[in-house]
């Protein structure tokens, strides 16, 4: 007596079922070794701070890819060591919000493993991209008027940013001293402020940037402008 059909249909079904399922044998964590991480423009020659970090949770001995979603970071391709973990760092460039003082444009990281059945995605994080940058606005042209001031460095970040005045690149004489704000994650503040000293001449100055109440040229960053008799 031949045997009901569903009976024999049945075993094959399953089977199919479980191969179509890619094997997931982990859920990897991505750490980040900072929040952000910043570019520093130079015409024809920007320079990267490498993304790097750990990750934790993987195959042993398996092999994956770690990425910024979107082309919005590198990639590296590596192993995970016997107990499933690896560190990375992802060099080359990233996507950021141009060459001015950003206050961070998101990034978020994936990682993919190669494994029998298939490559999924078993973790991933977010970071931040910045820039390193001072911006002064060039409105209003009136010396005595308030302006916005702009800056972002990682160093910046969490610090209490002020800013200072000083005739011409050499100085080191603070002709102005003003309080910019605390850093974020990227190190980024902005604040409107007369940036011309209260007895200006004309002629060039420089802006300073730092964190702290004393100007430290090693650690700030600069912006050169010219006070001339109806603007700057």
């Amino acid at each position: 007596m031949p045997r009901p059909l569903s009976l024999v249909a049945a075993p094959t079904i399953a089977l199919l079922g479980l191969a179509a399922v890619p094997a997931v044998g982990s859920a990897a964590a991505i750490t980040p070794s900072a929040p952000c991480y910043s570019s520093l423009y130079q015409p024809g020659n920007t320079q990267y701070q490498p993304i790097t970090g750990t990750i934790s949770g993987g195959t042993p001995g398996g092999r994956f890819q770690i990425y910024g979603v979107g082309g919005k970071a590198g990639s590296q391709v590596g192993n995970f060591d016997a107990a499933g973990n690896a560190t990375y760092s992802i060099g080359g460039s990233y996507s950021t919000a141009g060459i001015y003082p950003s206050a961070g444009r998101a990034v978020k990281l994936e990682v993919t493993e190669f494994l029998p059945g298939g490559s999924p995605i078993t973790g991933s994080a977010d970071i931040k991209t910045a820039t390193i940058a001072v911006d002064v606005s060039t409105k209003p042209s009136n010396p005595r008027k308030k302006r916005l001031v702009r800056a972002s460095a990682t160093i910046f970040a969490g610090q209490k940013v002020y800013g200072f005045i000083v005739r011409g690149t050499k100085s080191t004489k603070v002709l102005k001293r003003f309080e910019i704000g605390t850093g974020n994650v990227c190190g980024y503040v902005s604040r409107k402020a007369v940036v011309a000293p209260s007895n200006y001449r004309t002629g060039s100055y420089t802006l300073y940037v730092n964190a702290g109440k004393k100007l430290d040229k090693s650690k700030a960053l600069g912006s050169g402008f010219r006070i001339r008799r109806t603007s700057f």
